[in-house]
């Protein structure tokens, strides 16, 4: 079996494909997937994974004429559209574009969503919806570990109907605008060499890093102070063909991410005065 997988893309889901299907990587471009680069015919895959509001990691969203494009491309191969929407609760300046499972006529997306970043990755709580799939992802699920914790299911049910989550949700947006506008005005002297991408939703932003900057001595120095930037490289399967980093800010304090910047501009700087 052929599945469909961004590229740059998401290590872990990744890996779960790798165990079962053979991986055709699709490149992924400032409108999201390359819908044209997937093949029909025999030798097409059945499955497409993608993340279409924020894609990971470089925090695009796919287009609205290339959802439509994916929808039907997938209903002339006859296959799967697996929509990963992990972190759709947090979109800032733009509206968001429909998920794909709201256009989808012909039952062939797979909605997967989750509580992680929204609440707590501690509730190990998310949701599938599936038509097709409901009875046999019921009886996977049987066999796995039978049922979630039933408590902490009832007690996020309350929460979703008495409106808390939605209360939450307000404040929440407001807090990571606020911390997505420090990470903005902290690179904004360096622009030209780091440009801060992605960041229309989501807790992540991509920085596309020029050449000056040195991105392993930039990662490890911030790992030596307990920030984790990631090079952009390790979300690649095959020769990675962009440059940056990758920065989780949702969890951040302002200070560190105005600390963040500094480094992101002085390794910028000290490129630049060895040239």
């Amino acid at each position: 079996m052929v599945v469909a997988f961004e590229e740059p893309g998401y290590p872990l889901a990744r890996q779960v494909f790798e165990q079962h299907a053979r991986l055709l990587l699709v490149p992924v471009d400032e409108s999201g997937l390359c819908v044209e680069h997937l093949p029909e015919g025999l030798m097409g895959p059945k499955l497409v994974y993608v993340t279409p509001s924020h894609q990971f990691p470089l925090g695009v969203r796919l287009s609205a004429a290339r959802r439509v494009a994916l929808l039907e491309w997938a209903r002339r191969q006859d296959a799967l559209i697996v929509e990963d929407d992990y972190d759709s609760e947090f979109r800032y300046d733009a509206p968001p574009l429909p998920p794909l499972a709201s256009l989808d006529r012909m039952n062939r997306v797979i909605y997967v969503g989750t509580f992680s970043k929204a609440l707590s990755p501690s509730l190990r709580i998310g949701y599938v919806l599936a038509p097709l799939l409901r009875e046999r992802l019921r009886r996977l699920k049987c066999w796995m570990d039978y049922h979630s914790s039933t408590p902490t299911q009832r007690a996020l049910e309350y929460f979703l109907k008495e409106g808390y989550f939605a209360q939450h949700m307000r404040r929440m947006r407001r807090l990571y605008a606020e911390k997505r506008a420090v990470l903005v005005q902290a690179l904004s002297p360096v622009q030209a060499v780091a440009s801060v991408r992605g960041l229309e939703a989501g807790l992540h932003a991509f920085v596309a890093c020029d050449t000056q900057v040195q991105i392993e001595s930039l990662v490890q120095h911030c790992l030596r102070q307990g920030i984790l930037l990631t090079d952009l490289s390790r979300y690649y399967a095959a020769e990675p063909c962009q440059r940056g980093v990758v920065l989780g800010y949702g969890g951040l304090e302002r200070h560190k991410i105005e600390w963040v910047g500094r480094q992101i501009r002085l390794a910028c700087a000290s490129r630049s005065h060895e040239r």
